[in-house]
């Protein structure tokens, strides 16, 4: 079953290139990660520092073990949703 996933991120105005640079790292090591299927990185056209990343996984529990280990990063993102690709009888969780 594919699997959607957001994650949020928020950074200060002064770190919002750093951060999108950073989450854009993250994303790129994800990738080599089991079960990634793909992702897109949203900016909060009223919030550069507000970043949403919409990924997609073939397992829920993947992500989860694949999720960035450094400590400030962990504070900054987060996943807050997860929903089964549309058709699947499974209802969404957080």
């Amino acid at each position: 079953m594919t699997v959607y996933s957001i994650w949020e991120s928020r950074f200060p105005p002064e770190a919002s290139a750093e951060g999108r640079a950073v989450t854009e790292r993250i994303w790129q090591d994800m990738q080599a990660c089991e079960d990634y299927v793909g992702h897109e990185l949203l900016r909060d056209l009223d919030d550069p520092g507000h970043l949403l990343v919409v990924s997609r996984w073939e397992s829920r529990a993947t992500p989860i073990r694949c999720s960035p280990s450094t400590p400030a990063i962990r504070t900054r993102s987060r996943p807050i949703a997860w929903w089964p690709v549309r058709g699947d009888d499974s209802s969404p969780s957080s």
